[in-house]
């Protein structure tokens, strides 16, 4: 084979080959971190967008919304400064949330193992996040903005094939605590989320 030859098969069975390296994934690791959004927002299962929620409540009236914190970061320090992560973490379920099976092929992962999953995750961002409690009742969900912290990266492959952070909520011995946040709040980007 030629060189050319092995550089095309290299590119084809690149998924990544001829996409903007800005919107690639950040690569795993640990970053300080700013929550710049922590909205809770209503959620149906397969609605990523208002108008995916609208067009599901029109389809069928009966379905009845959960409900989802959903948060932005945005990476403060060092090579990947100023690039934003987004997740979402339903808490409540909706009620047309399906049951699937479990990886290793025995039981079922529910509704209710989700919202029991991700409210743990829920937890762990606000003692990463360092929220003294009476900032919690006081303010709820709000009580996370401008919250400096610790964000533990990941990269998984989607359903669809593509390569995705995913933030690691759980707190571990060896992280330490969060940083106090005095520096400026930086500038807001037209960085949309992927979904």
């Amino acid at each position: 084979m030629s060189f050319l030859t092995d550089l095309a098969n290299d590119i084809k069975n690149n998924p990544d080959a001829g996409k903007d390296p800005g919107k690639q994934p950040i690569p795993p690791g640990r970053y300080t971190a700013l929550i710049n959004k922590a909205e809770e927002e209503p959620y149906l299962y397969g609605s990523y967008k208002e108008a995916d929620f609208i067009a599901a409540k029109i389809a069928d009236p009966s379905l009845v919304p959960g409900s989802q914190l959903s948060v932005e970061f945005e990476i403060i320090e060092g090579t990947e400064t100023g690039r934003k992560v987004w997740d979402r973490l339903v808490f409540a379920a909706a009620s047309n949330h399906p049951d699937f099976p479990k990886k290793n092929g025995k039981g079922k992962f529910t509704a209710e193992n989700l919202v029991s999953m991700n409210q743990d995750f829920i937890r762990a961002l606000f003692k990463r996040a360092a929220v003294p409690p009476e900032l919690i009742e006081k303010d709820g969900f709000a009580s996370l903005l401008n919250r400096t912290m610790v964000l533990d990266l990941k990269v998984e492959m989607d359903k669809k094939g593509v390569n995705r952070n995913k933030v690691d909520y759980m707190i571990r011995d060896d992280i330490g605590k969060p940083k106090e946040n005095n520096s400026p709040r930086p500038q807001a980007t037209d960085e949309e989320p992927p979904f």
